[in-house]
């Protein structure tokens, strides 16, 4: 009879811990309007993203956007594992790439991992950039999936 409980109470645990893990692994954080993906309170502890883009874009001129991901410990982003960011810009923004990967990082051994792409603005006034960013948190017994979503203004000159 105990082992029938012992049994039990271990396929409980077990699919209680497989529940947990599905829940943490559906990590999203969207923010609009704003360039940072975690400033809501909510907004997970393991890590930030932020947009780092021109301080003044002059229509016509390509300008530098820049996002960095910075883990929080334990947490590191490593170069090796899946990496991915599909970028969207407004119809007057254009982007030199739309979509960037592990092998876009600016230093693959950094902590702080940055991808970046020319923008450049047909009109002057305000663009919106949306960034889908996926990417593996690691610590030294796990890795986990995360996204970052993250809608940016950028105005133009």
């Amino acid at each position: 009879m105990r082992a029938w409980v012992l049994a039990i109470c271990c396929i409980t645990i077990a699919f209680s811990t497989i529940s947990n893990a599905q829940e943490s692994n559906e990590n999203t954080t969207t923010e609009p309007e704003t360039d940072k993906a975690n400033t809501k309170p909510d907004a997970p502890k393991e890590y930030k993203v932020e947009l780092t883009k021109p301080k003044e874009l002059i229509s016509g001129v390509a300008g530098d956007c820049a996002y960095t991901i910075t883990p929080l410990a334990p947490w590191q982003v490593k170069y090796e594992t899946p990496f991915s960011a599909q970028l969207e810009a407004s119809e007057q923004l254009q982007l030199e790439k739309t979509k960037l990967t592990a092998k876009d990082f600016l230093d693959p051994k950094a902590t702080n991992k940055s991808v970046h792409t020319a923008c450049t603005a047909n009109t002057t006034g305000k663009h919106t950039l949306k960034a889908k960013i996926i990417f593996f948190l690691c610590s030294h017994e796990i890795c986990k999936r995360t996204i970052a979503q993250i809608t940016s203004t950028i105005i133009a000159h």
